[in-house]
């Protein structure tokens, strides 16, 4: 879905225009023209198909059910495996992802990062991860310039004292405490880059407090659609 000014400097890029030249040719002035396409000035429709119209195109609007571009988004997002889903998430989100599991360290996934697993359409935010605490410090030094909010989690520990974090571990977030889980996929981590990574439960996604309000209705979206399959 595009915003007015999307729309206005699709067009005008399209046409191979900069912003004096659409100024020009329609009459407005550069700066108004620059306001309305930072959304800072909202124009009339007349004003928009004014500025259309000079790049040689025309808008067209179509009815459909509200919120039918996210549903279509989560769909085909939906269709990859969800290794694959992550993809899309946008470059800083998988070069996160890379550093963190080239470690080789027990990760739980959250957040942003962890939506797009489940099949949400998020945008590429600041990601969450849960490690043990003995790894805490060599993966915010190989993610030093990365934006991520990586947190300890109480691992158990298996025979040679090493920290794992298991599937079905409670582990605190804020108040609460969730469910170490792998979403969709339910009885099993799934693999990243050969390493096997556990992504909290999509029921958890909403307590995420920095959603955007649109990144929060696709995650409200993703939960009725895993409500209800059919």
């Amino acid at each position: 879905m595009y915003s007015i000014p999307d729309v206005i400097r699709a067009a005008r890029r399209q046409r191979g225009w900069g912003q004096r030249q659409l100024a020009e040719a329609t009459g407005v002035s550069q700066p108004n023209l620059a306001a309305i396409e930072t959304g800072a000035r909202v124009p009339s429709l007349a004003m928009v198909r004014r500025l259309v119209s000079a790049c040689g195109l025309q808008l067209r609007f179509e009815l459909e059910p509200r919120h039918a571009d996210l549903d279509a988004a989560m769909a085909r997002l939906r269709e990859r495996k969800p290794d694959s889903r992550l993809t899309g998430a946008g470059l800083h989100a998988l070069i996160t992802l890379v550093r963190l599991v080239s470690a080789g360290a027990p990760l739980v996934l959250d957040g942003p990062i962890a939506a797009r697993v489940h099949g949400a359409p998020v945008a590429d935010s600041v990601q969450r991860v849960w490690c043990a605490p003995a790894d805490l410090d060599r993966l915010r030094t190989a993610t030093a310039d990365c934006r991520l909010d990586l947190r300890p989690v109480q691992p158990r520990y298996d025979e040679d004292d090493r920290p794992i974090i298991h599937e079905g571990d409670q582990v605190r977030i804020g108040a609460g405490t969730v469910t170490v889980g792998a979403g969709p996929l339910r009885r099993r981590p799934i693999e990243l880059l050969g390493v096997p990574v556990m992504v909290v439960e999509a029921d958890q996604l909403p307590h995420y407090p920095e959603w955007t309000p649109r990144d929060r209705l696709a995650v409200s979206r993703l939960l009725r659609l895993l409500d209800n399959p059919g």
